[in-house]
């Protein structure tokens, strides 16, 4: 393993040999040490090695809990046709300014949750 040399390691689904070399790799170092790159081709996980659904991919990673998770779409790696917008959802720590400012940004689609609980945003705002 390469983290006595890195902070951190990317640990992708495109090349991981197993779910067991995953796990052996969270009994190792800490969570916080550890980014999973879920690769995804098509609506479904991306590997070489692995023969399980995203679906299934995902209890896998509840279960570790990593820190980090990067969500890659490898359908446009490559294209230089910039992301794909349609499809990028973002969540996490949203207000009604940073969905202005997304919205700016071309984004469209977002997660909000304790803002619309607290009252801070409304649903047709």
């Amino acid at each position: 393993f390469f983290l006595e040399y890195a902070y951190k390691i990317i640990v992708p689904t495109e090349t991981i040999k197993s779910i067991g070399e995953i796990k052996k790799i969270f009994e190792k170092y800490p969570k916080e040490r550890i980014v999973v790159s879920v690769d995804v081709k098509d609506n479904e996980l991306y590997s070489k090695n692995l023969d399980i659904s995203l679906a299934e991919f995902k209890e896998i990673l509840e279960e570790l809990g990593p820190d980090e998770i990067i969500l890659l779409d490898i359908t446009g790696v490559g294209t230089q046709k910039g992301y794909n917008q349609d499809k990028l959802i973002i969540a996490g720590g949203l207000n009604n300014k940073s969905v202005s400012e997304l919205e700016d940004m071309g984004i469209k689609k977002v997660l909000v949750g304790t803002a619309l609980h607290s009252g801070e945003m409304k649903l047709l705002d």
